[in-house]
């Protein structure tokens, strides 16, 4: 299975892979002679939501002293990672092939699961911290003593790129972060980014998949980057009518998953106690056509595809056998009104082009709109409620030979009267 040795357990890795406890107690390494310091190195993280894991060596490169010592302790439980110094190296597969079964029948490779027993490093041959978190008697925690300089990468066997770096120097050489409160200030950085990197990525994910006019539907599985991945289907929740087909995307350039439905069954384990891979998660079962019964996807590698079709009306829960409750969906099927879009994935404005898929392009001719919209109409006085304009006041004339009677004071009754006169007038024209 090339392509799929660097894979992310999460929560469904329960295997024995005949690993004998007494395997695994640690080899004393040479004290150095002069006073070495300890250092740790958290080993992945977890993001802001449950199905964001960040695949990191935290921090991702650390400076340290000829016989100093390295403790990489599993910072995310649930999520199981290895530490592997493999020295220039191949890379050993995560899975191989089951000696004397039919060819497909895989096993973990005990090299990855196990832990190597010498707890020294020169820059020479293999150091393992096997799968810290979930196989039977490996320690959470990985401890090396770096006997010589040098600038040695290790990795994580099951997340292509969790990477690391320690560069040892000369004892008693200066070092560029001199105390672990410096080294964890550091990890903490690399956190921040990355749960705001992983969120990001969620979000643009969710609205990657607008959806077209049934029957035919697009779905994702997973998004991932450098700093880790967001385990989900995109959309996690939807709605087809009857009749309608799914079809997902293994999105990851590494992991694996799978697509299956229950029906109210148990979730099978990923291996069995022999190591081996249970055909019941990595073969596909159940047919295409899905109304009721279980159907399993089998194993898909990164960008492989699985399709199903909905025959029957009811909701439809579906899981990951890979990964666990960590990575779930629900499908709704009906013949009710659908959305024209996933519930989970809001259609992003068009940067250009034609418009999405579902919107018909507007007919040519028709005018624009000014830039500023649609402009507002001038204010019509209404009539009053006769329905016509009143005729205005009779104004009274002089007699011959009169003249005009001395001017008011503007503040005097005369004026406050001729005023409420004109205001009435000007009313009566609705102005």
């Amino acid at each position: 299975m090339e392509g799929t040795s660097r894979l992310k357990f999460a929560a469904r890795l329960t295997v024995a892979v005949g690993i004998a406890a007494a395997s695994i107690v640690p080899i004393a390494g040479t004290p150095s002679a002069q006073a070495a310091a300890t250092w740790k190195i958290q080993v992945g993280a977890n993001g802001d939501a449950p199905n964001q894991d960040l695949t990191l060596m935290l921090p991702s490169k650390l400076t340290v002293n000829v016989g100093d010592t390295v403790n990489f302790v599993l910072n995310q439980p649930g999520a199981p990672h290895t530490v592997t110094f493999v020295s220039g190296a191949p890379e050993p597969d995560l899975f191989i092939p089951v000696p004397g079964a039919p060819p497909g029948a895989l096993q973990v490779n005990p090299i990855v699961a196990a832990p190597t027993r010498d707890t020294t490093y020169d820059g020479t041959g293999f150091r393992n911290s096997g799968i810290m978190g979930l196989v039977p008697n490996v320690p959470t925690t990985f401890t090396l003593t770096f006997t010589k300089a040098g600038s040695f990468d290790y990795f994580c066997e099951l997340h292509d790129f969790q990477h690391g770096n320690i560069t040892v120097v000369d004892a008693g050489a200066a070092l560029p972060v001199a105390n672990q409160a410096g080294v964890d200030a550091a990890a903490q950085q690399e956190i921040a980014a990355g749960k705001t990197e992983l969120t990001t990525l969620a979000r643009g994910q969710a609205a990657a998949y607008p959806q077209g006019a049934s029957p035919s539907w697009k779905f994702g599985i997973d998004v991932n980057s450098q700093k880790g991945s967001v385990t989900s289907y995109f959309p996690a929740t939807s709605q087809v009518r009857t009749g309608d087909t799914v079809q997902w995307t293994n999105n990851s350039p590494f992991e694996i998953h799978t697509v299956t439905f229950l029906a109210g069954g148990q979730l099978p384990d990923l291996i069995l106690p022999n190591g081996q891979v249970n055909p019941a998660v990595g073969a596909p079962s159940g047919g295409n056509t899905q109304s009721g019964n279980p159907t399993n996807s089998g194993i898909l590698e990164p960008g492989a595809t699985y399709s199903l079709t909905f025959s029957k009306a009811g909701s439809y829960p579906y899981i990951c056998a890979v990964h666990g409750e960590l990575h779930t969906g629900v499908i709704t099927v009906g013949d009710s009104a659908v959305p024209p879009a996933n519930p989970s994935a809001p259609v992003a404005p068009p940067s250009g082009g034609n418009p999405p898929i579902g919107i018909p392009t507007p007919p040519s001719g028709i005018p624009s709109l000014p830039p500023g919209g649609i402009p507002t109409p001038p204010q019509v006085p209404s009539l009053p409620p006769t329905g016509t304009i009143p005729s205005p006041p009779q104004i009274p004339t002089l007699p011959p030979g009169s003249t005009l009677p001395p001017v008011p004071a503007p503040n005097s009754p005369a004026v406050q009267a001729a005023l409420d006169a004109l205001r009435g007038f000007l009313g009566s024209l609705g102005r």
